[in-house]
This record gives C-alpha cells, structure tokens and sequence, in this order.
C-alpha cells in the first residue's frame, strides 16, 4: 500500500467534518450536538481544525482552497473541547466516543472544498480561544 494512501486513510478520520461547515450546531456535530451553544461551537471548530490540521499534514506539498491550521489552533480547540466535557462531568471513554462520533458523518479527502466550508474553517482558525492556564482534565483510567 502506498504510505500516503494509507496515511490519508488513517488520517481521513479527523477530517470528516468539513462537510458541516456554516450548518447548524446539531448538523456540525452529525448528531454529537448537545444544544448548549458554546459546547457545540467548540466540538464544531475543534473537528473543524483538527480535520484540517491533519489532512494538511497527510497532503503535504499539495494545494488547496482548505485554510491551514498550524499546532496551536488545533491544540487550543481540542483543550477547550477537553476541559468544557470534563466540566460537563463527561468521563473520557464518553469524550473520546463523542468526538469519533462527530467525525463520522463526512469524509473529505481533498484540500480543495467547498467555498462554505472552507469559510468556516477560517472562522473557526481565527476564534481560537486564547492560551489558558487552566490544566488538562484528568479523567480516572476506566472512565
């Protein structure tokens, strides 16, 4: 197999939310929505910028009209994301099935997207919450 074809695969998982770009929360989050509006926009951007984070790194050297996340954006969206579920009393079993939940509605494999999508991507890339001292949750092993 070739290794990019197979990285693309392996990767294609944190990119397929790209499809609910600029939709409602509930479809953004492909059922993952739990209609409270800060939790679902944060669930929305951190599978937003992490998809794109990931097949940017998996295409590396192609192009695209799909805006570029660097480490931090994907990073800030995924703490935010992890320290609102620890909050919500959310164990991490839970987290983690939520998040493959929500990246198993659409499957994008190409730089170039939809103008929409990648709009919202970019909204997402410049909402990024700001640096936080607040440490990781630390969920117990078996939750």
């Amino acid at each position: 197999m070739n290794f990019r074809v197979g990285l693309v695969a392996a990767l294609a998982g944190g990119a397929l939310f790209l499809s609910a770009c600029g939709s409602e929360p509930e479809a953004a989050g492909g059922g993952a929505a739990t209609g409270d509006g800060e939790f679902d926009t944060v669930l929305r951007c951190w599978a937003l910028t992490s998809g794109a984070y990931f097949l940017h790194m998996a295409l590396a050297g192609e192009s695209g009209n799909l805006p570029k996340p660097d480490e931090a954006t994907y990073t800030g969206w995924d703490k935010k994301l992890a320290i609102l579920s620890f909050k919500k009393g959310m164990g991490f079993k839970a987290f983690n099935e939520m998040k493959n939940k929500a990246k198993g509605d659409v499957r994008v494999l190409s730089l170039n997207v939809d103008p929409a999508h990648a709009a919202a991507v970019q909204t997402c890339i410049d909402g990024v919450p700001p640096p936080t001292d607040e440490p990781d949750p630390s969920w117990p092993s078996d939750s």
